[in-house]
């Protein structure tokens, strides 16, 4: 279903954990006002992330508006009902990193949460993805766990905190776009200057601290040919088979000697070939 796409709260029940809301067809979406009210439960807070659709552009949005920003106008909100002196920073056209600031004294250090807006598609899924519902304990919707899940948490945690007179730091809460697609928001961050004393990167990690992670280099290789007919392969210059080499070189050499180079903490390192595309059709070199 395509269309424009409104956020609307549902009425509580069991499986939306007392709060949760949909996506009405046919609306224009609307600003969240400043003064809107904080979810009463942490379970209501995720339902209403989970409904809100944030999917990365380029991926299967289900008939949703894909990109971040009704999420991010929703967090936004949030963030000033707390009393955060909220910013946007935009990174592209629509899509925006949302910072709250609570700024309790100049001097004292700076921590910083950091979640993403953005998640992954839809194709697939065998539940509603905007729907959220629990079941034994556990809410299902897309996001829920990555990463709307640890969002929810640390909003939770910084309206608790928000209610006291603790000053002994300040807190950030940087909601940033577009993790799914090279992190263009947490680049676009760090190059704008951010800085924090001490920082958390939301994700789910099954409650572990994880305080070092791998880094990553993308190549995209392309190999040359030259079309012809299959029934005359010899005119032609099939680039499938030019690639074989490197294909095979990267499993035989370069992946074990990736592997080779151990770190303390993170293991080998790796190497993985995840696409490979290549022809115009099955009867043409």
């Amino acid at each position: 279903m395509g269309g424009v796409w409104a956020y609307a709260p549902q009425a509580p029940s069991k499986s939306n954990g007392g709060r949760a809301s949909r996506l009405l067809p046919g609306q224009p979406t609307p600003n969240f006002a400043p003064d809107m009210r904080f979810p009463a439960s942490l379970p209501a807070l995720l339902s209403d992330l989970v409904a809100i659709p944030s999917v990365t552009p380029g991926y299967d949005s289900g008939g949703t508006p894909s990109g971040e920003r009704a999420l991010g106008d929703y967090v936004a909100a949030l963030l000033e009902a707390l009393g955060a002196e909220v910013s946007r920073q935009e990174v592209a056209p629509g899509r925006a990193n949302v910072i709250g600031r609570f700024l309790r004294r100049p001097q004292a250090p700076t921590i910083a949460l950091v979640p993403h807006l953005d998640t992954v598609g839809v194709q697939g899924m065998t539940v509603a993805p905007f729907a959220p519902e629990i079941r034994d304990g556990r809410l299902y919707g897309r996001g829920a766990c990555d990463t709307k899940g640890p969002m929810a948490a640390a909003l939770w945690a910084v309206k608790t905190w928000s209610q006291t007179t603790a000053s002994d730091y300040n807190v950030v809460f940087a909601a940033t776009i577009g993790e799914e697609e090279l992190s263009v928001g947490a680049s676009a961050l760090a190059a704008a200057g951010f800085h924090a004393d001490f920082a958390v990167a939301l994700e789910p990690t099954d409650l572990r601290v994880v305080h070092a992670a791998k880094g990553v280099l993308r190549l995209w290789v392309e190999a040359q040919g030259r079309a012809a007919h299959a029934a005359t392969p010899e005119a032609g210059d099939n680039a499938i088979y030019r690639a074989l080499p490197f294909l095979r070189h990267c499993a035989d050499t370069l992946a074990p000697a990736f592997a080779a180079h151990r770190h303390a903490i993170l293991g080998p390192a790796s190497l993985n070939v995840g696409l490979v595309d290549g022809g115009a059709g099955l009867n043409v070199v």
